[in-house]
Formats: C-alpha cells, structure tokens, sequence
C-alpha cells in the first residue's frame, strides 16, 4: 500500500453500496466452474479512515452510511516496550471516531488498524511477533487500547512477513490476540491487510518468496482483506499497467489471480474481503499515439508518486478532455490525454468487481480510502442499479 503514505486526504466516501444488485449474470460468465452460492457470514462493505493529517474530525455521516465496518488507519507499536503508542492526535481522534461510527443511524463497527506501508512497521512486527514476551505486551495493549475507547476490533497490517519464520511468527501473533481478547473478556473482531496473492511469487510486484499459512490465519481471523491493487505503479514505469485490473491473461498481477491463490490455500471464501483503490497511478507516455494498457512509459506522471485519488482523477479527465477506456478483457479502465495516463477504477470496472466477487462468495470489499471519491462518482452510479447485493 504505497500509496497511502501518498496523499495525506480524508476527505468525504461514498462507493459501491448501491451497485451490487441482485442479479449477477456478469459474474456467471466470469467465475465458471467456481462456487457462486452466497457469502454464509455477514457481509463486510469496510473502508480505511486515513487518520494522518485528519486532524480531529471523525469520518463523516456521509461516508459511514455505505459502510458496515471502519478501520483507523493508522496506530503504530513502540519497539522499545512492543506495545501500541498512541500520539496525541490519536487520543483526540480515537472518542470521536468511535462515536462517529456507533453513533450512526445504522451503527457501524469500528475497527484499529496497526501498522502500515512502512519499512519501519514491518521491522517493528518482525521483531515482535518472534519474542513471546513481546506478542504477549502487545496483544495486551491492543485488546486495551480496543477496550479504553470503545473499538470493535483490531486489524493488523503487517507488510509484509519475509520468511517462513516470520509467516509462523504472524500466526502465533494473531493467536496471542485471540487469546488476550478471550482473557479480558472482550468479543473483537481480528482481521489483517495482506498481499494480493497469497503465494506471492517472486515475479509479482514484490520480490516475495513465501507463501502465506492460510489455513492457519483462517483459523484465527474473522476475514482478510485482499489489496488487490498496486500491481502495477512507480517501481515498473517503464510501460502502462493496470493497476487494479481484474483479469490479465499474460501475467499473474490481477486481482481474480489473487484472489484464486487465496481460496487454493485454504482460506474460505467468506473469510475474504476484496479490496477497491479509490485513487489512480499515472504514467508519462513515450508516444501520445500508443496509449494501451503495456504501452511505452517514461516514468511516471502527475501526481505524488504518480498517485492521484479519484477525485484527482475526474478532475484531470475533466480539465484535460481526457479519453476514457473501458478494457473488457482485463475489467479495467484507463484514461489518456496527451502523455499522460492514468489507470483507475471508475464504476463501470467497480461494478463488475463487486459483481465477480459476489460471484465467487466473497465476503464484501473494503476501501483504500474513505473520501478519495470527493465527488461519489461511483456511489452515485452505483445507486442506479438497485438493492445491493452485499446487503
């Protein structure tokens, strides 16, 4: 999740609610021989309140009225005691963001999320998921944290384990978490951000020679949910990418691979969430006149990172009269304008995301990030079609 750490917005959400309507035939031709029978768990439609430069001000009604789950993203661990530290704006922002999501009309679960896209967290989770002590310490602060202001769980997001041993390590972490929650008396959600594929070989985005211990992590965990973006970006600027794209029939950088090597290593469906990016990455483009997806790049475009959130996005097709382009065999949409490229996702690729991941028996979606869509492009369209079908 680089691009968190991109952009510093937290602004107003909305998305994907009401563009999951009840019939699929979409995701009947894409899932073939896979399992299309409902989720059998509640559903999640989740999002991540990037608290960073939010100052105090909680998520707003209008971005928890599509939402079932909220995430505070993010509190990070003290490596000198292995404990969560709160900063100050935390302690601010904490009450009201909890009161913000149970306060709501149709109350919301509220969920801490610990970690992060940083070198400095995963090092932080490595060393302390290897030291008992240290798990113990930590599982404690956060069931306490959890408790002190009202939260209704606890999501790690730790990117990522690097080895073998650090896989076994993330395991016996969620372990001591459930059994801290059990110990004081508390009934939290467990959950945990992780790669996009759960065999993550070394030609995927990441050099990452491990494997995930699924089945392990289904036994401890409520549901994982899968950043099925950031396959393409800064690091290979050298041609476009779909950032996001659904499907890619020459590479295994798509979310449906992703999602497949999950449900191959034993996590259930209904223990997946599929994660939706509402922010684009943009490329500068060798020749204005090639601008297909795999097209020659030099170097990304606008944007921090080339990074622009969706609203970003709109604003720049706007403003530029840019080309949109629906790609029907990977589900993906780009747009272009002189040498600028953009790859996002718009309603139309949202909407047959939510359709294949209904299809397959996920358990919902989540939202990198809450107010990234300004404008609720995608809520607005999506309210079109009906009921929805994670309802």
């Amino acid at each position: 999740m680089d691009s968190r750490k991109s952009t510093a917005f937290f602004l107003l959400f909305f998305f994907f609610h009401g563009f999951f309507a009840d019939s699929v035939p979409f995701a009947a031709r894409l899932t073939h021989s896979m399992a299309s029978s409902p989720p059998s768990s509640a559903a999640v439609k989740a999002g991540y309140w990037p608290a960073f430069g939010s100052a105090v001000s909680p998520p707003s009604d209008a971005a928890l009225s599509l939402l079932t789950h909220v995430y505070y993203a993010f509190v990070q661990v003290d490596p000198a005691t292995a404990c969560v530290a709160l900063t100050a704006n935390d302690s601010l922002a904490l009450p009201l963001f909890a009161a913000a999501a149970h306060g709501h009309v149709s109350p919301v679960k509220a969920i801490l999320s610990v970690g992060g896209a940083s070198a400095i967290a995963s090092a932080n989770f490595a060393r302390i998921a290897a030291n008992a002590s240290a798990r113990s310490a930590f599982a404690a602060s956060a069931v306490a944290v959890a408790g002190e202001y009202g939260l209704d769980g606890v999501d790690i997001d730790w990117e990522y384990p690097q080895s073998p041993q650090e896989m076994s390590d993330y395991v016996a972490l969620f372990s001591e978490l459930r059994r801290e929650a059990g110990a004081a008396g508390r009934c939290l959600l467990l959950t945990a951000a992780v790669h996009y594929s759960a065999t993550a070989p070394g030609k995927t985005v990441e050099a990452y020679p491990v494997s995930y211990p699924a089945a392990e992590m289904a036994a401890e965990l409520d549901w994982v949910n899968v950043m099925a973006y950031d396959l393409h970006g800064n690091w290979d600027a050298t041609a476009t990418g779909a950032h996001s794209g659904l499907f890619d029939a020459q590479s295994d950088l798509s979310a449906s691979y992703g999602l497949a090597t999950w449900l191959s290593a034993g996590m259930p469906a209904e223990k997946l969430v599929m994660g939706v990016p509402l922010y684009g990455r943009t490329y500068n483009l060798t020749d204005g006149e090639e601008h297909g997806i795999g097209a020659p790049a030099r170097g990304v475009g606008p944007g921090d990172a080339g990074v622009l959130t969706l609203s970003e996005v709109v604003e720049f097709n706007g403003k530029n009269r840019a080309t949109v382009v629906h790609d029907e065999a990977k589900v993906a949409t780009y747009s272009f304008a002189g040498e600028t490229w953009i790859s996002y996702d718009d309603s139309w690729s949202a909407t047959r995301k939510a359709e294949y991941a209904r299809g397959i028996g996920l358990r919902g979606y989540f939202l990198w990030a809450i107010g990234f869509d300004e404008d609720r492009i995608i809520s607005r369209a999506g309210t079109k079609s009906g009921s929805s079908i994670y309802s």
